[in-house]
């Protein structure tokens, strides 16, 4: 005899069980997402990023993605930033006056980027226990007021332009108030 919190129990343990998730990002494949389902080709290529990454992401055919992981992931210029990432120079954070002063340039920036680093010095109680590391070229730019290295920047994205001509409101004005003293001085000619 089947008791109903057994069929129940088991209902449970195979929607945990279907529940997917992408191998890039970790994050679970809602009907919402758009998704990629991997061909044998399509496998390869994120197989051949990984190892170009240095990553240990393996993908068989069939497999789901979202499509704009896929797409990142194996985009050559995407590659070549990780991998120049990987080889600048990285520090552990080495004493606790560290997060200290950066909690107060945090303060004295008050910029999106200084937001960026609160949020995430938020979560932790100490850096040097957390085995933080950080990038030379980002402590010495955040210390100097400067900007996030381009090396770190996310690219930027292109602006989208409308398709045909380009012109303002005053350039048709003029030309409207030009073609209309060409015809005024003809018709005063004749």
């Amino acid at each position: 005899m089947v008791t109903c919190t057994h069929i129940y129990t088991t209902h449970v343990q195979e929607t945990c069980l279907k529940e997917e998730k992408c191998v890039i990002c970790q994050n679970s494949i809602s009907h919402e997402d758009t998704v990629v389902v991997l061909g044998e080709k399509g496998s390869k290529s994120v197989n051949k990023a990984s190892k170009s990454r240095q990553d240990n992401v393996v993908t068989s055919a069939g497999q789901k993605l979202h499509q704009n992981c896929r797409k990142s992931y194996t985009n050559p210029k995407y590659i070549a930033l990780a991998n120049k990432i990987r080889k600048s120079d990285v520090y552990p954070v080495r004493t606790s006056e560290f997060q200290c002063k950066i909690e107060d340039i945090c303060r004295q920036r008050e910029d999106e980027w200084a937001l960026e680093v609160r949020g995430r010095l938020a979560f932790v109680q100490d850096l040097h226990a957390a085995d933080a590391l950080y990038h030379q070229t980002c402590s010495v730019n955040f210390r100097t007021l400067k900007q996030t290295p381009l090396a770190f920047s996310p690219p930027a994205k292109k602006a989208k332009t409308q398709a045909g001509r380009k012109s303002s409101l005053s350039e048709r004005s003029q030309s409207i108030c030009q073609i209309g003293l060409r015809l005024f001085v003809n018709d005063a000619k004749t």
